[in-house]
């Protein structure tokens, strides 16, 4: 049972699946009572298996960044479309300065990074 469960975890290029594709490679040809128990626990203990499972991302808890002074850190936002205006303006350049909350808008013909830039 152990070299069958050994065998069809890292069937395919000794890349180790995890539990679900392990029990569904195993399936296609053995049946045995506390199948489902048996590979959990093997997967569990498995070295490969362990050591290149991707980690859940909410296990890292990220702190904002807090700027210390004013333009430290700016936030851009780009609405559109509006309406066209008289100067064939269609959308709206936001700055954000996330120290003092102070927020400018900039009317904008294109979004281009080069438009952007110059503004």
């Amino acid at each position: 049972m152990a070299y069958v469960l050994a065998l069809y975890s890292a069937r395919s290029c000794n890349i180790h699946p995890g539990l679900a594709q392990t029990k569904c490679n195993i399936l296609k040809y053995f049946h045995w009572l506390g199948l489902a128990e048996n590979a959990r626990a093997f997967v569990r203990v498995c070295m490969p298996c362990n050591c290149f499972k991707s980690r859940r991302q909410d296990d890292v808890q990220q702190q904002p960044y807090k700027p210390m002074e004013p333009f430290e850190m700016i936030a851009i936002d780009l609405i559109e479309p509006y309406p066209r205006t008289p100067h064939s303006k269609y959308f709206i350049l936001v700055t954000t300065d996330l120290y003092s909350r102070c927020k400018e808008a900039f009317p904008m013909s294109s979004t281009h990074a080069r438009t952007i830039g110059k503004t």
